[in-house]
């Protein structure tokens, strides 16, 4: 019985770094820059996620609204673009929406 439970910890460990690994691996085997590598990571996750750890569409719908809107009020632009001060906000705002939908439907306090 305590095999049994150790392995399975194991497993979850090896699985969580998953995406971390495949990121890692991206960038120094493959030399793939971090943007490539990384939204190659994002379904591994994501996968991980639903597969191993139960997570259902709800909770991942509401896992990226809630990066989403943290992204959106660093004002995070990819490849050092900055938005204009009305396409961000716009950014920012359709974040907040989608992620107060998405409490309500999870709901999430």
């Amino acid at each position: 019985m305590f095999l049994d439970q150790t392995m399975t910890l194991l497993l979850d460990w090896l699985l969580v770094f998953l995406p971390i690994l495949s990121v890692l691996v991206l960038m120094l085997r493959f030399r793939w820059d971090g943007a490539q590598a990384g939204a190659a990571g994002w379904p591994v996750a994501l996968a991980v996620a639903a597969l191993r750890f139960g997570a259902r569409w709800q909770v991942l719908a509401y896992a990226q609204a809630k990066k989403t809107r943290s992204a959106a009020r660093r004002r995070f632009t990819p490849a050092g673009l900055r938005p204009s001060a009305r396409s961000a906000s716009r950014y920012f705002w359709m974040s907040k929406v989608v992620t107060s939908l998405a409490e309500r439907q999870c709901h999430f306090v």
